[in-house]
């Protein structure tokens, strides 16, 4: 059972086998399953953490970068960043 499915966090909405609150991106879910300690949601937050690297990475080339290798680290960096704000909210929001 999820850590979310398991009333952890604050869930209103059932979408797909899944309690969601209407408003709750979907990247919260494995957000608060990782935090809860359940690694079963790691390829799901890993596929969470490239879409987001992606659409920053769009963000950097119409910012103006083209250099590949610059834009990879950056885009990953900002992604993982991101992820680990959402996990630690996650914990935050679990005490």
């Amino acid at each position: 059972m999820s850590a979310c499915a398991s009333g952890s966090c604050s869930t209103s909405l059932s979408v797909r086998g899944e309690d969601m609150h209407p408003c709750v991106l979907p990247s919260a879910t494995s957000a608060c399953e990782l935090a809860a300690g359940d690694w079963r949601a790691l390829p799901k937050a890993a596929i969470h953490t490239a879409g987001r690297s992606v659409l920053a990475a769009t963000g950097i080339f119409l910012a103006g970068e083209r250099n590949p290798a610059k834009i990879a680290k950056y885009s990953l960096g900002v992604a993982l960043a991101i992820e680990a704000f959402a996990i630690t909210w996650a914990r935050a929001r679990m005490r």
